[in-house]
This record gives structure tokens, sequence and C-alpha cells, in this order.
């Protein structure tokens, strides 16, 4: 089958159209094939070595025949595309040493349109009215994080981010626009959407209490600052912005003490939803939990003769390395997905700090927890963000 045109959606899931048909429906699961696929898409200005590839796509991987292995996903791809026939006229182009996609074939990717719209939003002139229009186009066309199925995977994760601080970028701007023409309804709207997007960001957090202290939901904000000031303890071990706590304490105020501590109750009894996506390698768990996991994580290691170790990772800029906030961020995402996937499923690990991660090995010996901590440095070293950053580690037996 002739391929002449691809539609691909790639923010909050993962779709395909080929010549106007949908080959793949928000896929819960991403095959090897459709993850090259992406890989070559997102590259197609140029050919991808065949090693690059095998790097990027099969990096957690032992393969006897890594060669074999991409020609086999390149084939299932190709047979794929081309309506279950193993085609010549396959988008997928061959050339000494690598693969890349086709430029003949008309190909429409939901995160470029993402991308111009807000570039165009944010460097836009004009009135506040049709500054906030053009940002409203921009942050309803982002659907969700970028392959949200391979969250885990190294090669994601900063182009992830990336979009992510567009969407944010352009919500932060809308949200200051509508603030200032008292459109707090909308400014709700906007506010809750991008904070369960990015729960921690303190900006969209600030505009949502001051929108909805606006509307004068009083009971709202006291449930909604009791879940958050515990996410926030959670994940950075700090408190949600001071602007926000003042308009707690005022709407607590207005509310009968009595209804505020059961509202307060219900709302950490039932908590939030957690996402049944398993995870790979460790356990990844809120600071809290880990302090009351310790004794039990304890206890199993003795019964297997072994021994509990503390680790906790420092990331700061290298010498002579200006890092923005967003440049800790995108390191610390990826140093994440490094750990979980070197450490076992027996480990645990949380975030400590906004640049530090804390862990509990389970290993037979401190000498031991020293070769993990190796591990861990040396495949942080091929993420992107390593050049930019420095790791220090420190271990102790508890």
């Amino acid at each position: 089958m002739q391929v002449d045109s691809i539609k691909v959606d790639m923010l909050g899931g993962f779709s395909v159209w080929v010549n106007g048909s949908l080959v793949v429906e928000d896929a819960a699961k991403l095959t090897k094939p459709w993850q090259l696929f992406c890989y070559l898409v997102l590259h197609r200005e140029k050919f991808v070595s065949s090693r690059k590839l095998i790097s990027m796509l099969w990096a957690d991987d032992l393969l006897t025949d890594p060669a074999n292995v991409l020609k086999n996903a390149v084939y299932s791809l190709r047979k794929e595309l081309c309506g279950g026939e193993s085609s010549t006229d396959s988008p997928i182009i061959y050339s000494t040493g690598g693969y890349r996609f086709d430029p003949a074939v008309e190909l429409d990717l939901d995160v470029d349109g993402f991308s111009a719209l807000c570039d165009r939003a944010l460097a836009a002139d004009g009135t506040p009215e049709e500054r906030a229009a053009l940002c409203q186009q921009a942050v309803d066309t982002y659907r969700g994080d970028f392959l949200p199925q391979l969250d885990q995977d190294l090669w994601v994760v900063p182009i992830s981010l990336d979009y992510k601080r567009k969407y944010l970028d352009c919500a932060h701007l809308l949200c200051e626009l509508l603030w200032q023409q008292k459109q707090y309804k909308e400014l709700l709207d906007i506010a809750s959407t991008a904070i369960n997007f990015e729960p921690l960001d303190e900006k969209i957090t600030v505009y949502l209490f001051r929108a909805m202290d606006a509307l004068k939901m009083y009971r709202v904000i006291v449930t909604t600052y009791s879940k958050m000031a515990q996410h926030y303890e959670d994940a950075l071990g700090g408190e949600p912005p001071t602007e926000a706590l003042k308009i707690y304490n005022a709407a607590s105020e207005r509310i009968n003490k009595t209804e505020q501590d059961i509202i307060v109750i219900k709302t950490e009894l039932t908590g939030s939803e957690q996402s049944a996506r398993p995870q790979r390698g460790a356990y990844y768990t809120s600071y809290s939990n880990l302090r009351h996991m310790y004794l039990l994580l304890k206890r199993a290691a003795e019964r297997n003769n072994q021994v509990l170790v503390l680790a906790l990772f420092t990331l700061t800029p290298a010498r002579g390395v200006d890092t923005t906030q967003y440049g800790t961020v995108r390191a610390m995402a990826e140093f994440k997905v490094v750990a979980m996937n070197t450490l076992r499923k027996a480990d645990a690990i949380s975030r400590y700090s906004r640049n530090q991660y804390v862990m509990l090995l389970s290993v037979t010996s401190l000498e031991d927890g020293r070769l993990v901590r190796d591990r861990i440095r040396e495949s942080f070293g091929h993420a992107a963000a390593s050049r930019k950053m420095t790791v220090d580690a420190k271990l102790t037996e508890v």
C-alpha cells in the first residue's frame, strides 16, 4: 500500500492515521515497532544510526543480537504502516547504517501544531483579549503528557518536559490575563486543568486559590489546600506558596470549625487516585510513606540475611553552569527514571527535596550499596541533563 499521509497524536496518548484510516487508537501500551516509529518521526530531518536507535529504545534490555532485533522491529513497523503488507513503499527508509522517515510523506503531528500555537501565543502583541484567545487555543491543544505510556523511558523524559514547559508558559500567561480582566470563572477552569498536569507549579497554585477566593468557594479552598499541602510535603518536603496559605486561613475562619475538621479528615482519608500503571524497577513512593515503610523493609532485609542501606543523592549544577529551575526539574526527572530502572523491586525511592532523592536498598553489605551507587551514577551519565549536573551520594547502613 502506498503511504501518502500520516497523522499522529502523542499528547495524552498515542493514535495514528494512515491515509485517513485509523491504525492505532489510544494505545495503552506501545510496542517496540511503534516506539521506533515515534523516534523516527520526531527526528525525521535526518538519518538515525542503527546504533543510536538500539541504545535509545532498548537501553534496559540485554540483547544477544541487537542488529537483528532492530531489523525485526523495522519489518513489523513497515507492515503496520502498509496495511499488513511488507511493502517497498514503506515510509521507513534505510541507508547505510541507519533509518529515517520518508520526507516525501505528508506528516501531521499534534506536537508540531501545539508547539506552533504556543510560540505564536507567547510572542503575540495585541489587546489582552486577543492574547488570551491565542493562549486559550494553545492550552486547549495540550491533552496530556507526551507519550505517557513511555514516561519511564529515558529518551522520552526531556521531550515530555519541554512540551509541558511550553504548556505551562502559556497557562501562566493566560491566568495572568484572566486575573487582570477579572474573569474568575474562566481562571478557575484553566488553573484547575493545569494543576492536574503539574500539581507542584507554584504560579498555577496561586491563581487557583485566587480564583476560588474571588468566587467565594470557601469550603473548596479548605479541602483543596489540605490535599495540596500533603502533596507538597510528600514531593518536596515543603509547603504550598504563602499566598495560598493566607487564602486558606481566611477561608477557614469563614466556615464552622467542626465542619472544617470533618472536611479535612474526609480529604485525608479518601486521598487522590493513584495510577494503576505498574512501575518498573524500584518502588517509588512519597517520603512520608517511605518513613512508614522503613521498619518493614528493615525486617525483610534481616529475614533474608541482608542489610538495609540508606542512600541520599543530591544533584547540583556543575561548576560554571548556570542551571535554571527548569534545568534542575529536567535533571531530577531523568535521574528518577535512571534510578528506578537501575534498582530492584525490593528497593524503595522517594523525592526528599527539590534536588534530592532518598533510597532504601536491601543489599548483602554496605560495599554492595556502593556498587549500586556507582551503577546509578554511570547510568545517569548517559542522560542529557547529566552534562550540567554533579551527583553527590552519601550512604549509611540503617
